[in-house]
């Protein structure tokens, strides 16, 4: 347990990121219980995390809207 802390608290904000890119939720929650055992601040992961959300929208939207025959057989 303490080895996966101390990896959370060392990548953590890498793991919110990329997590959140694809629309995840559960790394912010993560990202609380770290911030409440003083690892991470909560101000930066929810920025990260938000950034991140948009970011992949935003990907998704414009591959499927351009990409759209490619993207249809996995739908």
């Amino acid at each position: 347990m303490q080895e996966m802390l101390t990896s959370l608290s060392t990548y953590g904000y890498v793991i919110v990121f990329l997590y959140s890119l694809g629309g995840g939720m559960v790394a912010i929650i993560a990202a609380g219980v770290l911030a409440h055992l003083g690892k991470m601040d909560i101000t930066v992961s929810i920025v990260l995390a938000a950034a991140a959300n948009a970011i992949g929208d935003t990907l998704l939207f414009y591959v499927s809207r351009y990409n759209r025959a490619a993207v249809m057989p996995y739908l």
